[in-house]
């Protein structure tokens, strides 16, 4: 009986690790939600102490809030984005995975016609 011939590398599956993708999409998820749910709660507190301040130390207050929103979009935005980077990455195993399937059953094929 002759060897099985080795799969070649090129058609083997890609190793990816699903659980832990899953994870990092909802820990990008709850973390962005997280930072929103504190931008407006603080908003909300800052509205209440702007009631009746007046004066350059309120103008500070006022700069240094427009600046925290602003990084905290910021951040918001970037960890969206990771999870959709994620998901993508994923998908793309998953279709990259299924293409290299087909070619393996065509060459598994090829190799017992002879």
């Amino acid at each position: 009986m002759p060897p099985t011939p080795t799969t070649p590398p090129g058609l083997e599956p890609l190793r990816f690790d699903h659980a832990a993708a899953a994870a990092a999409i909802e820990a990008c998820t709850t973390a962005a939600a997280a930072v929103d749910a504190a931008v407006e709660a603080r908003g909300r507190a800052a509205t209440v102490a702007r009631a009746e301040w007046r004066g350059p130390t309120r103008d500070d207050f006022d700069r240094e809030m427009l600046g925290l929103d602003r990084d905290a979009a910021s951040l918001s935005v970037a960890l969206r984005h990771a999870a959709g980077a994620i998901g993508t990455a994923r998908e793309a195993v998953g279709v990259e995975n299924a293409s290299r399937r087909e070619a393996r059953i065509l060459w598994q094929r090829s190799q017992l016609a002879g």
